[in-house]
This record gives structure tokens, C-alpha cells and sequence, in this order.
């Protein structure tokens, strides 16, 4: 589309001037135009229209970090990319719950079995589940963010936009990079541990390559469970990756590729809050100082008051800061995630015009957790999932380009089997004092709730002991579907072109689910106390297996326009689209499915591309306009999360990416984005009573994000480079929950990084010192007030400072 050769016209024509000019040689004019080049932004290239550009030439708002970003950064999951990427929020509070948004956009807060994302991880073109998606990256080259639906390109879940991963490629080249952190959270007592190892080399030169990955983490957790004396958070876990190319011919290579994944972590740190205290929680304060050691002693847990008095009790000095290094949790949680990931693609150059690719993907997955959900020594609610999932896929892409026109073409078809077990537990006097049950009954000191309990267990209802409640279910979920899909460019004039896009998708879905319930005594007196009401408020066992099936069809559409107003500027506006498939949570009250209808937005985009003082300052904004119809969203009902559709929402906002090298030694990056987003419309009737949560924010939809980076690099005689680099990162205000509630409120934070490294000049050993969060910012990463106790918050990361040794052959 630029017009290339009017900009080499006129770079030539300075430097035929300047070799001109007195006392400059044709030598030093070729250094001119070295040192022109040198103080030049590199091009970036991008694949958001599945197939290579320049990201100045593609219709659509793109952010991206390469590989030296990263490192500079300490960029290691898709999470981290967050804090660098205007109109991206969301978090990975562990292992296996990924929360990600786009333009205020997000994934339901409790991804079920049935649900899926509303932004899709990619990798290498190919779509990757929730679990895999939070997994350390490995030899990563790029990280795209597309932002706003891609339907038509990239297809199922991606309705809110697309993060695609790119890796490196084996070569020619014999090489071996291996990297050695050792850093220390501010609350941590001992040393974290990454090393990282790359390996390349030519089996045979220019017919067969391999490149090799391993990624080893022994990462210490970053806050202390007082109550049983262990970390909370950190990972200890490896992840490796092997990739083969084996080149037939000048026109068809064949690539395979294998990782694998062991990640084990300790939970999260969540606790009681609400904003930045901790809460009276009246119920549990009561409890704290009636059950005394009884209850422990009754559940095999030793004397809980220390603990209890430590976690609620108001007059305790250590309870003025809520956000301390220290958590009190009755259990000892864990995460695990293992993973496998092959495929194989096969890449043909028919001839000088067309490229046909196909991709084959097989993945399985197993990921268990045991988490504390209440965040508490009481033991309101415990729950262990247990889960394992297969995923096949195979797709062909036609890639061609003539005269004027360029296009794609291709097709896909997936299938996921899903399974989860679950266990809830909970204790029967805890969840009778915190639930205001017992207030109905004519009791006062010195009957505590446990003894009430105990009591009413042998005399009045007959009921089973008072104990440990546990609550079991089963679920398994299948998805098939295929899509086909064409995008074609046409240039209309050397200064205007158009684009249009289109894709067919059919997606089916299926669901098991049976669930059963303990006989324990917070059951059978509910019941008897409360009436037929108990099940509706608190849900039932199912009547065997719940199943249903339903088939998604969706047509979506893009549009796309550009005008290069000059060189170096181009205007851009796109229409676009967007679906996500409907799915189940199953009911086991009335014994429904639960099904949910489908996702789908309707996008607008305005925006330029442009660069400015010959190339040394590039800047990209866009103005967008999104309109969701069914958005889907988890509701707190019947005692249980509930997908529901929203009506309405809108999402509008404007974003803004920055580079400048003002110097030759000086880069500057900065950021900012935009976001009004909020519901429509949205009233529902939960127990009788209407909910109305009309205009209310989005959760993780913070309006405005920013970030600037600043790095510079001096030369230390001939043999090293001295690079230092400070971040600042902006998260504006914001909810977590639906109901924006108060105490589930996020105040705005800035958070500030660092890194000082020693670079050899020939790119053979550094060493960098490095440190996040330097300001030791305290804020939440998740937070909500499901279980009526306060908000429960997820911390984040406290500051975290250490080294990192490099060295390649």
C-alpha cells in the first residue's frame, strides 16, 4: 500500500545532498545512511490477518511485545502482557482461572465445564483452552492482542478479541541460551528459582532442524498461612517444548512440534476485606469467640482461637493492616496442571502466488485444585475440583495473492471432551451461624453454636451428628464443531483498498451432570426450620444424570477500509462481528440443563496508523464503538453460580500505542486506553426478589489504563553495553463483581518496575538486576462477596527484586 518508492526517493536524495556538501566522502554518506537506519524504529510484523504485514498496514487495532520486550519486562505468561497492553486487563489469580478482558470484555468470572472464553488464546494459529492458556511461555518470538471481535479471522471465542502467541522457528543456526534468575518477594523467606534453556541446531544443514526448550520454576510462595504455618502462592514445576522442520523441498516444509507441562502451585492469597481493612464480620466474630476449641478439637484441627482471634477479632492490633504478608486459611490449598500439546503443519508453496498450510493439534490436560474459598479458619467452604480434557483440531488455509487482490481462505474442524468432579466442604455449626439460620430459634448464652447444633441434632430433629458437610458432582462435556471462513483484500486505487471477510460456524454441545448431597445435619435442619424453601434458596441433589444437547449456527461478517493519506500515515475503519456459542449449568433443583443462549457484538472501529520524524515516531490510535447482545455473565443463584444472558451492553472507548526513539540510545513506549463499558439493560429475579443491575460496570473494566516505559542505553568502551529501564503502570478504579458492590471495589493503583543490565557487545553474557513493584503496591487481584462474609479479596504480587545471569554459545 505505502508508496516505497517515493519514501527511498527522498531518503537518497538527503544523502546525495549531504555527499555533496564539502569534506564528506561517498564513505561517509554510507555512514549516514547506517546511522539513519540505526536511529530508525524497526519494522514489526504481525499476523492478525493470518498472513505477514506490517502492523502499520493492518486494518484494526493490534498491540504487541516481542521477545527483547518481554525479557526487558520479565514478560513469562500471557497475564503479564496485561500491564503493557492499552485496553487488556483481567488477571491469573492461579493456575487454572485465568480472567482476561478486552475493551471491558471478559470471560464469565466462574468458567464452568459448558462455558467458554470471550477471549481466545492462540498459539502459533492454533486455539488454545483456559487451562493451557496460562502457562509459562516458552521460546516465545511475539505476543499479538487483537482487540474487538474476531469472528470472521480466527473464529470460536474470540468474540471479545484474540491474544495469538507466536514461537520461534528451528534454523540453520547452532546456538544454546540459557538464563538464570534467583529473586525474593518482600514477604518471601527464601529465593525463587527460574532457569531457562534454548537449544538450536541443524541435524541436517538446510534439510532437518531442532530447536529445544526447558523452562524450570521453583518459585517460593509470596504470603504466610499463620494458621498452618506454609507459603501461600508460588509455583514448582517444569515445562519443555521440542520443535522439528524438516524441509522437503524449496516448496514444502513440515513442522512438528511437542510440549509438555508439569506446574504445581499453593493456592492464593485471599483473605476477608473489604477495601483496604478488614471487615467486622459480626457472625464470625461470634463464632470466633463461642466455638472456642470444641469445634477443632470435634473436626481433628487443633485450637482454632489464635487463628480465629487473629483473622476477625477487630481490637487485635495485627488486623489495622489488612494487607500484611500474612493469611489464615484452613486449608493447605494446592493447584496442579499437567499438559501435553503436539502438532504437526505442513506448509506448501503451490506456486509463486499461493500457500496451502494444514494443521493437525491433539492436547490433553489434567488440572486439580483445592482451595480455600471463604478465606478463612472457619471452615464456611472448601472445594476440591478435579478435572481432565482431550481436544483435536485440523485446519487448511489458502493463502494467495494476484495483481491487486490478496486473500485467504480455509477451514477448521474441533472436538473437546471435558470432564470435572467437585467436592464442597463445609462445617454445619460455622454455615448455621454465618447463613442467620439459627436466629430463629428461642436460644441465648451460654448455648454456643456448636453445642445449639450438636444439640438439636440428638434431641430435636434426630438428624445426623453435627460434622463436616460434603456436597459431590459430576460433570462431562463434549464440543464438535467446524467452521469455514474467506478473507480478501482488493486494492482499489495505490492509495485506498477494501476488505471483506466471512465465516460459518456450527458448534454442538453436550452435557452430563449429576450431583449429590450429604444427609448431614445443616441439611436436615434447614429443611425442617426453613421449609420447602430450603431447596430453592440452597439447591438439591439432582434426580440421576442431567443431559441435553444443543446445536449453534452463526454467520460472521467484517468489513475493513484504508486510505493512505500519506507515506507514512493510513486511516483505517472496520466493522466487525463477533459470536460465542450458547452452553449448560445444569439445574439441580428443577432438574434443567440450564442452557444459555448464544454471544454475539457488533463492532466499529475508527483509527490510523502513522509515522512520524523519519520513522523515529510511530503512533496508533482507534476510536470503537461495541454493541453485545446475550453477553454472557455468572450470577450468584440458588446458592450457586449461574450463567444468565445480559440483554445489552455497550463498550466504547479510545486507545492510544506510542514508540519514540528521540535518541539513538533512548526508546520511550507509552500507552493509554479508554473504556466506557456497562449494562444496557439487565433485570432478573433471584429467590423472589428483582435484581436491576442496569448501568452498572463491567467487572475488570477499569476506564482508564496507561503505561510508559522508558529505556536507555549507554556504550562502555568496546566490550559492553549499560542499559537501564523504568516502568510505570496505571490501572484506573474498577470492579470485580456484577453487582458493583462497594467492597468490591478496586481503587486505582500505579505500580513501578525496573531492570539494569550488562549486555556484552557481541550478545555472548549479560547480567541484569531487576525489580517489580517496587513501590510494594498492595491492591486485589480478584474480589468478591459470594458467600455473605465480606469481600473475599485475592492479593496480588508484593514487591519482587532479584538477578538474572545470560549466556549464549
Amino acid at each position: 500500500m505505502r508508496d516505497s518508492n517515493t519514501s527511498l526517493a527522498k531518503k537518497y536524495l538527503s544523502l546525495a545532498i549531504l555527499s555533496t556538501l564539502p569534506g564528506v566522502s561517498s564513505v561517509s554518506a554510507s555512514n549516514a545512511e547506517e546511522k539513519l537506519n540505526d536511529f530508525m524504529l524497526e519494522e514489526i510484523i504481525v499476523t492478525a490477518q493470518r498472513r505477514a504485514q506490517s502492523l502499520q498496514d493492518v486494518p484494526m487495532s493490534v498491540s504487541v511485545v516481542d521477545a527483547d520486550f518481554m525479557k526487558g519486562s520479565r514478560i513469562n505468561t500471557v497475564a503479564d502482557v496485561i500491564d503493557y497492553t492499552p485496553g487488556l486487563t483481567g488477571a491469573a489469580p492461579g493456575l487454572l482461572e485465568p480472567k482476561y478482558a478486552i475493551r471491558g470484555i471478559s470471560s464469565s468470572e466462574d468458567i464452568g465445564i459448558s462455558t467458554s472464553e470471550s477471549v481466545g488464546v492462540f498459539m502459533d494459529g492454533s486455539y488454545l483452552g483456559k487451562e493451557l492458556s496460562t502457562l509459562a511461555f516458552l521460546d516465545a518470538a511475539q505476543v499479538e492482542v487483537l482487540k474487538g471481535p474476531q469472528g470472521s479471522l480466527f473464529g470460536r471465542n474470540t468474540s471479545a478479541g484474540a491474544i495469538s502467541i507466536t514461537t520461534n522457528e528451528p534454523s540453520n543456526d547452532k546456538s544454546l541460551d540459557i538464563t538464570q534468575s534467583i529473586g525474593r518477594a518482600n514477604n518471601s523467606s527464601s529465593p525463587s528459582l527460574e532457569t531457562t534453556i534454548i537449544a538450536n541446531t541443524p541435524l541436517i544443514e538446510d534439510k532437518l532442524l531442532l530447536r529445544a526448550s526447558l523452562l524450570r520454576e521453583d518459585m517460593n510462595g509470596f504470603y504466610d498461612n499463620e494458621y498452618l504455618d506454609r507459603e501461600v502462592g508460588g509455583i514448582d514445576g517444569w515445562s519443555g517444548s521440542l520443535s522439528l522442520k524438516y524441509i522437503v523441498s524449496d516448496t514444502l516444509e513440515v513442522d512438528f512440534d511437542y510440549m509438555s507441562a508439569d506446574r504445581r502451585g499453593r493456592g492464593s492469597a485471599n483473605t476477608v476485606t473489604a477495601g483496604n481493612s478488614i471487615v467486622e464480620l459480626s457472625n464470625l466474630a461470634s463464632l470466633a469467640q463461642s466455638i472456642g476449641s470444641d469445634l477443632g478439637t470435634e473436626l481433628g484441627l487443633g485450637t482454632l482461637d489464635p487463628a480465629i482471634d487473629q483473622a476477625f477479632l477487630l481490637d487485635t492490633p495485627a488486623n489495622t493492616q489488612a494487607y500484611d504478608n500474612k493469611v489464615s486459611h484452613d486449608v493447605a490449598a494446592q493447584e496442579m496442571i499437567r499438559a501435553n500439546l503436539s502438532s504437526v503443519k505442513v506448509t506448501w508453496d503451490i506456486n509463486d502466488y499461493n500457500t496451502l498450510t494444514t494443521t493437525v493439534n491433539y492436547g490433553e490436560t489434567h488440572a486439580a485444585s483445592l482451595s480455600d474459598i471463604d478465606g478463612t479458619p472457619v471452615n464456611l467452604l472448601t472445594l476440591d475440583l478435579d478435572g481432565s480434557g482431550r481436544e483435536f483440531s485440523q485446519s487448511f488455509r489458502l493463502n494467495g495473492a494476484a495483481g491487486d487482490w490478496t486473500w485467504l481462505a480455509g477451514t477448521v474442524y474441533y472436538e473437546t471432551i471435558n470432564k470435572q468432579d467437585s467436592v464442597a466442604f463445609y462445617d454445619d455449626a460455622a454455615l448455621l451461624l454465618q447463613s442467620g439460620i439459627a436466629g430463629v430459634l428461642p436460644l441465648s448464652d451460654p448455648f454456643t453454636p456448636y453445642t445449639v447444633c450438636d444439640a438439636m441434632s440428638q434431641f430435636v430433629f434426630s438428624a445426623p451428628a453435627c460434622g463436616v458437610g460434603k456436597e459431590s458432582s459430576k460433570a462431562a462435556a463434549e464440543t464438535e464443531g467446524w467452521g469455514v471462513y474467506g478473507d480478501v483484500t482488493y486494492e482499489l486505487t495505490d492509495k485506498a483498498a477494501l476488505t471483506f471477510g466471512l465465516r460459518y460456524s456450527v458448534e454442538k454441545k453436550s452435557i452430563e451432570f449429576s450431583s449429590v448431597e450429604a444427609d448431614n445435619f445443616y441439611n436436615v435442619y434447614g429443611r425442617a426450620i426453613v421449609g420447602s424453601t430450603w431447596e430453592q434458596a440452597y439447591g438439591a441433589p439432582t434426580d440421576g444424570t442431567i443431559e441435553d444437547d444443543a446445536t449453534y449456527r452463526k454467520w460472521t461478517p467484517r468489513f475493513a477500509a484504508t486510505y493512505q493519506l500519506t507515506d507514512d500515515v493510513m486511516l483505517f475503519a472496520s466493522a466487525s462481528t463477533g459470536f460465542k456459542a450458547g452452553g449448560f449449568d445444569p439445574d439441580s433443583v428443577d432438574g434443567s440443563s440450564g442452557e444459555f443462549d448464544e454471544e454475539k457484538n457488533k463492532s466499529y472501529e475508527l483509527g490510523v496508523k502513522s509515522q512520524w520524524l523519519d520513522n523515529r515516531l510511530q503512533l496508533n490510535g482507534a476510536l470503537y464503538y461495541s454493541d453485545y447482545e446475550g453477553l454472557q455473565v455468572e450470577v450468584n443463584e440458588k446458592g450457586k453460580s449461574i450463567t444468565r444472558n445480559v440483554p445489552k451492553v455497550i463498550s466504547q472507548g479510545v486507545e492510544l500505542d506510542i514508540l519514540a526513539r528521540p535518541l539513538e540510545s533512548l526508546d520511550i513506549i507509552a500507552s493509554y486506553a479508554y473504556n466506557d463499558s456497562e449494562f444496557g439493560s439487565f433485570r432478573f429475579e433471584n429467590n423472589g426478589q428483582t435484581v436491576d443491575w442496569t448501568d452498572n460496570e463491567l467487572p475488570r473494566a477499569p476506564q482508564t489504563t496507561a503505561s510508559l516505559i522508558a529505556q536507555y542505553t549507554w556504550a562502555i568502551q568496546d566490550f559492553a553495553n549499560l542499559v537501564v529501564r523504568g516502568e510505570g503502570i496505571y490501572t484506573g478504579d474498577h470492579y470485580y463483581t456484577l453487582q458493583n458492590s462497594p467492597q468490591e471495589h478496586q481503587g486505582g493503583y500505579t505500580k513501578y518496575n525496573m531492570r539494569i543490565s550488562l549486555n556484552d557487545v557481541t550478545d555472548v553474557w549479560s547480567v541484569s538486576l531487576f525489580g517489580q513493584n517496587l513501590g510494594n503496591k498492595e491492591h486485589s487481584v480478584a474480589r468478591t462477596d459470594a458467600l455473605g462474609t465480606g469481600a473475599i479479596s485475592v492479593r496480588n504480587q508484593p514487591r519482587f527484586w532479584g538477578i538474572e545471569f545470560s549466556y549464549s554459545l
